[in-house]
């Protein structure tokens, strides 16, 4: 292989690269607008299946206590992002009326941090993001499904709280989309939830800049 095709090779595979993370970048800067002109929905968690499985063995003071120590997680998740999160609004739902709320369906399975219910919202699709205490992937397999990306499969899943669109992916770096958490009662929450406000702002004040940049560059 001669030299100049070596070099035409490299010269390729530099520009495809950098074209591609061009791509990447002006993604995330269309999911981190999309997000702050729309609306997160937070899920929480009931543990209604485990909660169960104690009633039915009999013990029903551990299904009492895993009953209070949810409803004291949903609790802080209320205060702690109504008090220190303001990078777009927040809205809640419990994980049973997930297909509900991801319908559209709000009404009675959609409230406030004050618990009030929310009846109807006015956001497209790509402004709604859904987030959870659960499992981030450090990578996400996908396919086509009607013109739309699918999840099929999660790699190297790990316990933290996870922002994702509106098609149940997470969104694209640099978007800060997940924080890690170690819940041990009240006030544990607010760090990770500060951290994450902070690091949405800044994404964004970093990609405008950015956009600012090539702006610039493609005029001189």
């Amino acid at each position: 292989m001669t030299f100049r095709i070596i070099l035409a090779i490299f010269i390729l595979s530099t520009f495809s690269n950098c074209k591609s993370v061009h791509l990447r970048k002006d993604t995330a800067t269309d999911q981190l607008n999309n997000m702050q002109s729309g609306v997160m929905f937070i899920r929480l968690p009931t543990n209604e299946a485990k909660i169960a499985k104690l009633k039915t063995m009999g013990r029903s003071d551990l299904a009492k206590k895993e009953s209070a120590q949810m409803a004291q997680f949903h609790t802080d998740i209320l205060k702690t992002f109504e008090k220190h999160f303001t990078f777009c609004p927040v809205y809640y739902y419990y994980s049973d009326k997930s297909v509900d709320v991801k319908n559209g369906n709000f009404d009675g399975n959609l409230f406030d941090a004050k618990l009030n219910n929310v009846s109807s919202l006015s956001f497209s699709d790509k402004q709604k993001f859904y987030a959870e205490f659960g499992y981030v992937h450090q990578e996400e397999l996908t396919v086509e499904k009607n013109g739309q990306p699918v999840k099929v499969a999660g790699i190297g899943g790990k316990k933290a709280f996870v922002i994702r669109t509106h098609e149940g992916l997470q969104p694209l770096r640099p978007f800060p989309y997940t924080i890690n958490y170690y819940y041990k009662g009240d006030g544990t929450l607010t760090k990770p939830v500060q951290k994450i406000n902070d690091d949405l702002f800044k994404a964004t004040s970093d990609l405008k800049r950015r956009k600012l940049r090539r702006k610039r560059r493609e005029k001189t």
